[in-house]
């Protein structure tokens, strides 16, 4: 892999440069005077692409629905909609059909939903997301916040005291008359009849009609008022600026003070029963209630510098599930809470702004990112979580390769060539013997043998492992941005002006092929001997079914540069580019299809283990992450589950060992595993939870110890990682002496 100069040509290495900086900063102001001030529209599908790490597909986060424990959608910058169906352990991007930022989103139940934004843009779902369908607002007003009350009732409010409202579904939208001239910000129902809304100088709005008729009052003079929640039609809590926290037990009618002990502009609440709220703001704030707001309590997210929402969901044992997100600059991050709010933990770790310019995954579970300013993340369990791991400099670092789980290598500007022995924990800097160039490639096939590129035609090699490197003769004096080494003798590197060099001899001979394309090249991959693809410009993609004899162009179907390519084996492989282009085929590249990546971020690198499991990571701009395990297509089947065709013998008050298996085509790993024992009268006698399991392979579990002689049978079910539940559910027989 590697990547493009900031000199001569547009190139992947822009950092923040590409994005306009006044949008941004216009977007964080708006977000200081008010949470629900910024806003916009998106419409989408379910992609087979999830986002890792907390880097997500825009800068910040504005709202969050969650209508339980399981289901979640956050939106944002850049017409962000993000979705989890599994409490949060995996996000799919649902992607826009607009840019806006989005700033607000409500859901009734798992599929009715309605985001709302800029220029009057609102969008309904009927099916938690998979399609968006755009509305027609009749008004062109900056929509700030929306209530989805049931599949056919809603409530949209935005500048100039605009309240719209609806009563199937959002097909069409009525104007109510608020009585307000103030931005209203927030919004909330707990009946058909009975709402509450909230906005700037203090203004608050009941209704005990549907908003037939709106009350308004004045609550506090002067006060920006930012959120609203209501438990019940009488209990209630609004937040705002300077701390302040207002509490009702008469529906709205009359307001009392609580102590929030803070000064922070306070900009989410939610309260999941008339005891137990949240409440979120600046610098990280979260307060926490479980007596309705007599006493809070104070926890600090570190490093947050906006929390802007929280949404809950109660369940009876009282465990809530909280998301909790942040505006900080370019980043925004996801927290949860399984433990009533008394901890917080981010959804990824290993953070990151920076851009990510390339990525190896040796195996589907060990992987690698670099970027700017030396930047190494990795992880051990497929991109559920990465670290970062300290590489020593400060280099941009454009290239990575792993032959293995343990010993790579990663080089960069200023001839930086690091390598490490122990997955990464320690990184060493190697000597190249060159100057001080940008050096744009590596591949090593395996722990001994490596090659490098540079941008002025140079080609390092080296036979130990990188103690000595070897200058090679190339032919050339113009960029070779990547190379590729199916094994330690063939290799092929490509650069500017269609150059593609061959070598059959370990590099002591390079000889230009021809491309019969003069684009520039950024990145070729060679999955054998015989088959390779290069990548560029224009939508460009070249393969070869002879090692590279003859090349020929193939359809992509489109025109934005492509910038990486991946193949797990002469079939299938994945391009990744500019705009969020992300490309796939199953067939070495006869047809190529567009697949959607939930973002129009620029993807810089992609890797595919040879596995053929249909796995792959695509890294890019602002520390993206993006991971799938179904080849990039949506994951709509559940799993199967299985009990040993054995019946199970033993004797009462003895542990019996129950076997089971989970096959998922998409899915290598099953969440919510539950085994269920019946007796002979099919009632349960016993549950055991298992909360992940490997899938095809068989486990045994030893965990109910019978009391009473008989037959009984145990049922396994269990959900994907993607949250779709099993298509079929196996069951056991088990005999107790």
């Amino acid at each position: 892999m590697s990547t493009m100069p900031t000199a001569h040509i547009p190139s992947r290495r822009r950092g923040f440069a590409r994005r306009p900086l006044l949008p941004l900063l216009f977007l964080l102001a708006l977000l200081l005077l008010s949470p629900a001030s910024a806003g916009a529209l998106i419409s989408t599908g379910d992609g087979g692409w999830v986002w890792q790490s907390a880097a997500a597909p825009a800068p910040s986060f504005f709202s969050v629905a969650s209508p339980d424990e399981r289901h979640s959608w956050v939106v944002g910058h850049n017409g962000t909609i993000l979705a989890t169906k599994n409490g949060g352990r995996t996000w799919v991007p649902q992607s826009p059909g607009v840019l806006n930022t989005l700033s607000s989103v409500s859901f009734a139940s798992a599929t009715q939903g309605c985001a709302v934004g800029g220029y009057g843009v609102i969008l309904t779902t009927a099916d938690g997301g998979k399609t968006w369908v755009q509305r027609d607002a009749g008004t062109k007003e900056w929509l700030t916040a929306v209530f989805w009350l049931t599949k056919s009732r809603g409530w949209v409010v935005g500048s100039n005291g605009l309240i719209l409202a609806t009563v199937d579904g959002g097909a069409t939208w009525t104007k109510q008359t608020s009585g307000a001239t103030e931005q209203i910000n927030a919004i909330t129902f707990t009946d058909s009849l009975h709402g509450c809304a909230v906005g700037q100088k203090g203004v608050v709005l009941t209704t005990l009609d549907g908003g037939a008729t709106w009350v308004k009052k004045t609550v506090l003079v002067g006060v920006n008022l930012t959120a609203v929640s209501f438990s019940t039609a009488t209990n209630g809590w609004v937040v705002g600026e300077a701390g302040t926290l207002l509490t009702t037990t008469d529906g709205g009618t009359s307001w009392a003070a609580q102590n929030s002990g803070t000064t922070k502009i306070l900009r989410g609440v939610s309260f999941s029963s008339v005891a137990r709220g949240y409440v979120v703001g600046d610098n990280g704030t979260v307060l926490t209630t479980t007596d309705g707001g007599e006493n809070w309590t104070t926890t600090t997210l570190v490093g947050v510098t906006v929390a802007t929402a929280v949404s809950s969901f109660g369940s009876n044992s009282g465990v809530i599930t909280g998301w909790v997100l942040e505006n900080y600059d370019a980043r925004g991050l996801i927290f949860t809470s399984a433990d009533g709010g008394k901890s917080w933990q981010p959804q990824g770790s290993a953070e990151t702004e920076q851009n990510l310019w390339d990525v190896a995954f040796p195996t589907t579970t060990r992987g690698w990112a670099v970027g700017l300013l030396g930047t190494v993340l990795a992880t051990a369990d497929g991109g559920a979580t990465w670290q970062e791991q300290g590489s020593g400099t400060t280099k941009h670092l454009t290239a990575v390769s792993f032959p293995d789980a343990t010993r790579g290598w990663a080089v960069g500007d200023g001839s930086t060539i690091l390598a490490t022995t122990n997955g990464g924990k320690s990184w060493k800097p190697q000597s190249p013997m060159v100057g001080g160039g940008s050096l744009r490639g590596v591949s090593f096939p395996d722990a001994a043998h490596g090659w490098v590129t540079a941008n002025d035609g140079t080609i390092l090699a080296t036979t130990n492992g990188g103690k000595a490197w070897q200058l090679q003769v190339s032919g050339v004096d113009g960029w070779i941005e990547s190379v590729s080494f199916p094994d330690a003798k063939r290799g092929w590197a490509v650069g500017e002006a269609g150059t593609i060099l061959a070598t059959t001899n370990a590099g002591k001979v390079w000889k230009k092929q021809n491309s019969k394309s003069d684009t520039w090249l950024y990145d070729v991959s060679f999955p054998d001997a015989a088959h390779g693809w290069a990548v560029g410009r224009d939508g460009t993609i070249l393969a070869t079914t002879n090692a590279g004899a003859t090349w020929k162009a193939q359809v992509s179907g489109v025109s934005t540069r492509l910038q990486s390519v991946s193949f797990a084996d002469a079939k299938r492989g994945w391009v990744a580019g500019e705009a969020g282009t992300i490309l796939a085929t199953t067939d070495g590249g006869k047809v190529w299809k567009k697949q959607n990546a939930g973002t129009d971020r620029w993807l810089l690198a992609v890797a595919a283990p040879r596995s053929g499991s249909g796995a792959a990571w695509v890294t890019g701009d602002f520390g993206t992450i993006l991971a799938t395990t179904t080849g990039g297509v949506p994951d709509v089947l559940g799993p199967i589950t299985r009990a040993s065709t054995k019946t199970v013998s033993g004797t009462r008050g003895r542990l019996l060992p129950l076997r089971y298996r989970v096959d998922d085509t998409q899915s290598s790993v099953a969440t919510d595993v539950t085994i269920t024992v019946r007796n002979k009268k099919k009632a349960v006698v016993k549950t055991i939870k298992v909360a992940t399991a490997k899938v095809g392979v068989w486990h045994t579990i030893a965990k109910w110890r019978p009391s009473v002689r008989g037959a009984y049978t145990y049922t396994v079910t269990a959900r994907d990682f993607t949250g779709n539940a099993q298509r079929i559910a196996g069951t056991g027989k088990i005999v107790v002496r």
